[in-house]
Formats: C-alpha cells, structure tokens, sequence
C-alpha cells in the first residue's frame, strides 16, 4: 500500500493504519514525507525486575515483581534519522563521531530534553500522545515475557550476534557506529534492537538504590534527580552487558542517547 499526503503543511493528515494478520498487534503512523513510524502493541502484566546472575550489579537489586496495570504501543524500532527530521527539520547527529547519514539509522546525540521537545512536536503534530517509556515498561518490554539474562537466553554467546549490534560484530570488526534499524531478529514480542545499537532514554529520574523502595504498581521512578535512567546499550557493549536488566544513567543535558517511544 502506498500512502501520499500533501506536501502542504498547513494541508497536513496523519495516517494511522492498523496491521491485521500479524502475530502482534501493530499500527502504522505515516508522518511528515510518507516515513512510517511502526508501533506495536504491548499488553498488560506482572514481571520479574531486576538483576540475577554474577554480572548483576548492585543497582539492578533487588529483583522485584512489578505489575503493569495498563497496555501501551511502543515503537517497532529505535527512532530514526528520517522520523527525527520528519517531524524536527533537524539533525542533531550532524558533524558528530561516528554519526552515520544513512536515514535509516537511529537519531543519535540527542539529549533528554532533546528529546521531549521532539515529543511534544510529534503530538502536536499527530494529536496523540506519545512519551518516553518508564524503565519499567522498558524492561518488560525488552524481556518479553523471558526470565533468562538476556532476551534470547541465559548465555549471550553465541545468539547475540543475531538479536544485537555490540562490541563483537561492530567494534571489533571495524564497523564503529550504530547501524540501520531493523537488521537483527526481534524479541519475542516482535521488538528491534532492543538491546544495542544506540542506548535509549527513559522517562525516569535515576537513584542508586530505587529498587529497594520502588512500588510493585506501575513504578514512575524517583519524584528528582541528578540524572535520568537510560536502558539499552550502545554498539560498543560488551556482550555480558547487554543483559534485559542492564541499566545506567546519565546526564539529561548531554548527548548520545536514542529514543524508543512509547504511547498510551
């Protein structure tokens, strides 16, 4: 199916087409250029957070129950180059290290706020309401209903270099940059690249130990911070952190996230 809108922006009509036949539910948003943002459907549930294993670290525990009250549609891939300035007009990327100009690859260096105002211009655009996802959706997400290290299994070797860009198919073999989307298999809810490639901003404060004192009911974080909790990890991770629990943190104000979106 081709969809054409106008080029017109002030004659602008985003197309939402909902996908039938498929194992999960997925809906299309065409945006701005007719570049598709790819949105599945996550259900609701309880899960197992948290760290297990010798490389859990101290942050990661300790493993809780978390239950999810309410469904969401997360985004099919990492955002895009082509979805970024689709929607922005801009390229944050430009000029940086190992920034790549194919479309298709994630939108990089973008910082938290960055990314809040790209959100906010996605929902003025669509009318919806899109945001970052919490590191317990994120996490939930990302296992798919696993319960092992990582999403394909208890030992990253040798599955990794099919589900992940990290260290050993990038770095190591000189390809030192994030990838185009899509090209590993999917987890078990028909998610890419959630683990490698770019790392991913969530929408929560950060504290050492939240886990200790985090609710069992649709945890939001801590109410502040110093920095946010960002989840995946880059191309250049080794493989014993590319774990479904693997979290880290950063500064809101720096760069060299990526964004997986989420909306209700």
């Amino acid at each position: 199916v081709t969809f054409t809108n106008t080029d017109d922006p002030t004659d602008w009509e985003v197309v939402t087409v909902h996908v039938t036949g498929k194992a999960f539910d997925e809906e299309v948003i065409i945006l701005p250029g007719d570049i598709p943002l790819e949105m599945v459907s996550i259900q609701p549930g309880t899960f197992m957070m948290g760290g297990t294993g010798e490389y859990a670290q101290e942050h990661e525990l300790p493993r809780h129950a978390v239950t999810l009250s309410s469904g969401f549609w997360m985004s099919k891939y990492e955002l895009t180059k082509a979805q970024w300035t689709a929607v922005m007009g801009t390229t944050p990327w430009a000029g940086r290290p190992r920034a790549q100009d194919d479309p298709n690859t994630p939108a990089e260096y973008v910082n938290w706020y960055g990314g809040q105002e790209f959100i906010a211009a996605l929902n003025d655009l669509t009318g919806m309401h899109f945001r970052m996802p919490s590191e317990a959706e994120w996490e939930y997400a990302c296992r798919a209903g696993s319960t092992t290290h990582y999403y394909w299994g208890d030992d990253f070797d040798p599955d990794i270099d099919d589900y992940a860009f990290y260290w050993g198919n990038t770095y190591a073999v000189s390809e030192q940059y994030a990838h185009v989307v899509g090209q590993k298999l999917p987890n078990a809810w028909g998610l890419y690249d959630m683990i490698g490639n770019v790392s991913e901003w969530c929408n929560d404060w950060y504290a050492e130990d939240y886990y200790a004192n985090s609710p069992s009911l649709n945890p939001q974080g801590p109410d502040s911070g110093e920095y946010r909790v960002k989840r995946s990890q880059r191309w250049n991770a080794y493989g014993e952190h590319c774990r479904s629990a693997r979290r880290s943190r950063a500064d809101p104000t720096g760069t060299g996230a990526g964004i997986r979106l989420v909306r209700e």
